[in-house]
């Protein structure tokens, strides 16, 4: 192989890619959290509700229940026959419209 080979990539489970992508979502969100928390003194960091979101972070990497999962689950059982499209897929939608006209 030369240097400017690139070695081959094996495709990815769906398990993996699932994981992949928790691991990028809850990656993205900690370290918003800790942006914010340095560009704010701690009587902001309540304020703005750092403290809530960095306690729903632990939660979805320690599997604790948290009133945004509850709901969540809540929500998630009342759409379970159809749920609604979600704002990605709506944007698909509209795009797959556009491009019919």
């Amino acid at each position: 192989m030369t240097t400017n080979e690139c070695p081959p990539v094996r495709a990815l489970s769906e398990e993996e890619r699932d994981e992949a992508c928790h691991r990028s979502v809850v990656d993205f969100f900690w370290n918003a959290v800790r942006f914010f928390k340095e560009k704010t003194n701690p009587a902001g960091w309540i304020q703005i509700g750092l403290n809530d979101a960095e306690e729903f972070l632990e939660c979805l990497e320690n599997g604790r229940a948290h009133p945004v999962l509850d709901a969540w689950l809540k929500r998630r059982s009342d759409a379970a026959n159809r749920p609604a499209a979600s704002s990605r897929e709506q944007g698909t939608r509209r795009l797959v419209v556009l491009a019919c006209h």
